[in-house]
């Protein structure tokens, strides 16, 4: 009986320390995932209404997010769509899809490159944006 004792008492401590060493999951409710039927503006990732250079900062820390995770630095929007809270920490509403700036389903160095110089055209002091030919400051609509 003592046999049978220990092995039961066994077997429920390794099972306790496996589920133990499970990761912890959000369920995909608390993500702050965009509702369909919305408007957003390109280049916009965080949402304020403003393109800046933090909203680049945001696109290139998603980027690396993803290459830490996989050795890829082309993040696709499904996935940053999917679960935002790991791309795009510390944003309460994040527009992954905003991030996209040249529309080929990844979001990558070249998306941060096309905000970082939209917001430099606009921050230099002249309303027109002669010779930029990207996507920042265009409204998409969320399907």
């Amino acid at each position: 009986m003592k046999r049978i004792t220990k092995r039961i008492v066994s077997a429920l401590s390794v099972c306790a320390m496996f589920t133990a060493s499970l990761p912890i999951s959000e369920s995909a409710a608390a993500e702050n995932v965009q509702p369909r039927g919305s408007y957003h503006v390109y280049g916009d990732i965080d949402n304020d209404g403003m393109i800046t250079g933090s909203d680049a900062t945001l696109t290139l820390h998603a980027s690396t997010i993803f290459e830490n995770l996989t050795g890829s630095s082309d993040l696709p929007v499904e996935y940053a769509v999917a679960r935002p809270s790991v791309y795009f920490r510390d944003i309460e509403t994040p527009v992954p899809q905003a991030a996209d700036t040249n529309c080929d389903g990844v979001i990558n160095n070249d998306d941060a490159m096309d905000i970082l110089n939209y917001y430099t055209l606009l921050s230099s002091g002249g309303s027109s944006l002669e010779g930029y030919n990207g996507n920042c400051g265009k409204v998409f609509f969320i399907q």
